[in-house]
């Protein structure tokens, strides 16, 4: 008799996936909260396939017209890049896929519309290179930055300008004082260097205060500029101290011309919530190469003649 072989119909158990670790699950937690704060994407390069792979969020930042792809040729990316960000571009891959770096970190502006761009910082790591030294995968993060490069022209901005009357610094002012030079030297011309002490700012501080010595301040920097030309340079470099730079003049008395006007209307009085208020000028300038050919002496010379000035009684 023969006996038939019974089988069990009861399902196979299926094979469990490896459990992550807590440290690792707290990790990748990590990274992923990391990801989202920074509204950082995600990238790879295979040289196998010569395309970076790339997720939603670097697709949106890169402005790809096919919001789905989910690799993209080097060359695709580079006609979205700005002309001048171009080489900086090509130098950071080159380093990182010959084995010269093991980083590729790039800023770069991309487009954004006609005639509008936006900043991109883009940071990766070789992770694996071949005998050659030749990098096969590179992975990295780009990022959105046009805030930070925003905050860091306007920081620009600020270093250069005295915050009370929004004029030039004694750091922008040395700069044009060194471009006025240079030119004047190539061009064989005249420049005047001229010095301004507001006589009279003490008292009105003392008196009424430093909120109404400020107003002062600010209205003799605004006639200040009203004499002078588009050319020229009017610097704030102390609490009561101005410097001028007046480029392609031609003789002494235009510039001695200009100080007088400067006088004359820094002198006008000012009428601020009933008072009576009145500053005066003491003036003093130095001509290039007159009274010297480098900026040490023309700026020694100034201060000189400004000092006998205010010596004098002032308002002169």
């Amino acid at each position: 008799m023969t006996h038939a072989r019974r089988i069990s119909a009861s399902p196979r158990t299926p094979v469990a996936a490896p459990a992550i670790e807590p440290d690792a699950q707290a990790e990748l937690l990590r990274l992923r909260n990391a990801l989202a704060c920074t509204q950082a994407g995600l990238w790879d390069w295979l040289t196998a396939s010569q395309l970076l792979q790339v997720d939603e969020r670097t697709r949106a930042l890169i402005g790809l017209a096919d919001t789905s792809a989910g690799s993209v040729s080097l060359a695709a990316v580079e006609l979205l890049l700005h002309p001048q960000d171009l080489d900086g571009w090509r130098t950071a891959w080159r380093q990182a896929l010959s084995g010269a770096s093991d980083q590729m970190d790039c800023e770069v502006r991309m487009a954004r519309g006609a005639g509008r761009w936006g900043w991109l910082s883009w940071r990766g790591r070789v992770l694996a290179r071949d005998v050659h030294g030749q990098a096969e995968t590179v992975a990295g993060v780009v990022m959105d930055i046009e805030a930070l490069k925003q905050a860091e022209s306007q920081l620009g901005v600020m270093a250069q300008r005295d915050p009370l009357t929004d004029l030039p610094n004694r750091a922008l002012l040395a700069d044009r004082l060194s471009h006025a030079l240079a030119s004047a030297r190539r061009n064989r011309s005249a420049f005047v260097v001229m010095e301004v002490l507001l006589e009279g700012v003490s008292p009105i501080n003392e008196a009424l205060g430093f909120e109404m010595g400020k107003h002062v301040i600010r209205q003799a920097a605004r006639r200040m500029a009203t004499c002078t030309r588009a050319s020229d340079s009017v610097a704030r470099t102390g609490n009561d101290e101005f410097v001028l730079l007046l480029e392609n003049v031609e003789d002494t008395d235009d510039a001695l011309a200009v100080a007088d006007k400067l006088r004359h209307h820094i002198n006008e009085p000012l009428v601020v919530d009933g008072h009576w208020l009145q500053v005066s000028a003491s003036i003093g300038l130095a001509m290039y190469p007159a009274h010297g050919d480098d900026l040490a002496q023309l700026q020694a010379h100034a201060t000189q003649a400004r000092q006998d000035a205010s010596r004098a009684g002032g308002d002169r």
